[in-house]
């Protein structure tokens, strides 16, 4: 979420950075030229979006930089758009794209905002922030940021979801990259601002957005499969086999701007065991533990569990664990089912087999609920029409926050065209995440079919 993101990225509904947001997704900076720009009033377009000529279409008019040493310059090489803001620093230091007026000027205590962005380098290795700073009466109240590291594959997408904390203040919107030396700039295109949520509204997972589109691949490939695929990625899966496992992984993600859809097995602990309380003590250390990640992320404990023991110790260990795991607004929490639940062929479940397992106790504790979507072979069901039926599922029991889709594979092309089509048409979505490696069903994304991936990143 990346969430609200939606999350809490893109249009995400999910996710929004820390601490008082929802998620993210990667985001970046750039260090444009030169000069200070009058900006012209606020107001918003309608699409909702309340920055003022977020596209750069023939100016960087509405921004400017933070000292004499940081130069803002447009280029006309944007990104889809007319052009770009492009900013670089005489000091080395850092530089700061700013709206020369806050973008929102009178906020309301508990709106949730989304700000993406696209930004792109020329050097990998750039490092810095999307920032949003809440002011009231002069002074700083609170701050949301994304942060990101940028490499040199082209256009990377960035959004933050934030949550107002004062009735009245203004939002500050900045993107910021640090160390920006000779040689080195970056770009910036394409740049929103909107509320996405009314004080009223849920504190998660806000209804109408965007999936956040990611990845899944085994740790030693992760960096090959990155450099293969390009930018776009917005969310990453990670496996741990205990809850006391190092979140060295999950930090990474957050570092590179993606949002960590995290599952856990529950190591020397049963699921009864858990469900009975044995593993409060460490499920509330976990809980810590990602609270002090730099993103928000979400968590579930044992995915896909058909065949691993009994509906009923399952999901009575959900019911338990999932609210003492899900404490505070960083941390998303939720179930991964079996994809294949939901499948339109003879192996599907039906609406009571899949309740025996994801009962109303466990849509009540979830803010996801999701599963592992794979196709087997070429001419067998392909992983869209499941991600279709869950949507369908989720609207016929009610209740159903939002759906993710921890893993999918496509053994072609269209198949993989054909399930990011469905991922990115329900609202309900909040996530899902390619699988990118050789193993069982699946293999690594090579040819026309890496091609696929590819292409729906950049439409993304």
């Amino acid at each position: 979420m990346t969430y609200l993101p939606s999350p809490v990225g893109g249009q995400s509904r999910h996710l929004g950075t820390k601490k008082s947001l929802m998620v993210t997704t990667a985001f970046a900076v750039v260090a444009a030229a030169g000069s200070i720009v009058a900006a012209p009033a606020a107001h918003a377009a309608s699409s909702g979006n309340v920055v003022v000529n977020g596209k750069f279409a023939s100016s960087t008019a509405g921004w400017q930089t933070k000292s004499a040493s940081q130069h803002l310059v447009w280029r006309d090489h944007g990104r889809k758009s007319h052009g770009a803001a492009r900013l670089t620093s005489s000091s080395g230091k850092k530089v700061v794209l700013n709206d020369a007026v806050n973008s929102i000027t009178s906020a309301h205590k508990g709106e949730i905002v989304k700000a993406t962005a696209w930004v792109r380098s020329k050097k990998s290795g750039l490092s810095g922030q999307l920032r949003l700073k809440e002011i009231l009466n002069g002074h700083r109240v609170a701050v949301g940021k994304s942060q990101f590291r940028l490499t040199a594959s082209g256009w990377t997408r960035v959004t933050l979801s934030y949550k107002v904390t004062r009735n009245g203040s203004s939002l500050d919107l900045n993107v910021v990259a640090r160390h920006v030396v000779r040689g080195q700039a970056l770009r910036v295109d394409d740049v929103k601002l909107k509320v996405t949520s009314s004080p009223a509204g849920e504190d998660h997972l806000t209804p109408g957005g965007q999936a956040m589109l990611g990845m899944s691949s085994p740790s030693q490939f992760w960096d090959q499969r990155v450099s293969e695929v390009g930018s776009g990625l917005q969310a990453r899966r990670l496996f741990f086999n205990g809850f006391d496992a190092s979140l060295n992984l999950a930090t990474k993600a957050c570092a590179a701007g993606m949002y960590p859809i995290m599952s856990f097995k529950t190591g020397s602990y049963s699921w009864a065991q858990v469900a009975a309380g044995n593993a409060d003590a460490a499920l509330k250390t976990l809980n810590t533990r990602l609270t002090a990640l730099n993103c928000d992320v979400f968590v579930a404990i044992h995915h896909e569990p058909a065949k691993d023991g009994t509906a009923a110790d399952w999901s009575k260990m959900q019911v338990h664990a999932l609210p003492i795991l899900g404490v505070g607004a960083d941390v998303k929490v939720g179930v991964i089912g079996n994809g294949w639940w939901w499948s339109a062929t003879s192996q599907g479940y039906t609406d009571a087999e899949i309740a025996a397992w994801i009962t109303p106790a466990v849509i009540k504790v979830s803010d996801v609920i999701a599963g592992d979507t794979y196709q087997s072979t070429t001419t067998s069901e392909e992983a869209a029409p499941k991600m279709i039926r869950m949507g369908s599922w989720a609207r016929r029991v009610g209740g159903v926050k939002a759906l993710g889709v921890g893993e999918f594979n496509g053994p072609t092309a269209i198949g993989i065209t054909h399930a990011a089509a469905a991922l990115k048409a329900d609202p309900l979505f909040a996530w899902g995440c390619m699988w990118n490696s050789t193993g069982g069903i699946a293999t690594v994304l090579t040819g026309d079919r890496l091609a696929a991936f590819r292409t729906a990143l950049a439409g993304w």
